[in-house]
Parts: C-alpha cells; structure tokens; sequence
C-alpha cells in the first residue's frame, strides 16, 4: 500500500534573444523563474520508515554574448 503523495507542480522557464548589432547577439534564460520546489522522484524505504526525494534545481538565471564574425 503506497501512502506517499506528491503534490503536483508547474514550471515556468523564459527564454530571451536579442540582436544587438551585426554578428553580436545577447541571450537571457532563465529556468524555474518562480522558485518552485519540485520533488521529481519519491522512493521510500519501509524497513525504516524514511523517504529520499530528488528536487529540480531552483531558480537560475544565466546571460550570453555571442558573437560571430
């Protein structure tokens, strides 16, 4: 009998590009932009009575300049 329960979750991820000048682009991604917590995986052990979960990463922010010539 599986008494866990995992409560259900959105993520939200943005993804933004600009073109800056010729060959010069700059991207902003940003992942889980709310800060959600997440639990993807639940296993449980019954000889003890422990559960290990696994979390998705937080929020991260990262910014790219890209050029080309």
């Amino acid at each position: 009998n599986n008494v866990l329960v995992q409560p259900g979750y959105t993520l939200f991820n943005a993804f933004l590009s600009y073109d800056i000048s010729d060959g010069l682009t700059a991207t902003l991604n940003a992942n889980n932009v709310f800060d959600t917590m997440a639990i993807t995986e639940i296993d449980s052990s019954p000889a003890n009575g422990y559960a290990s979960a696994r979390a998705m990463t937080g929020r991260t922010i990262s910014v790219n300049l890209k050029y080309q010539c």
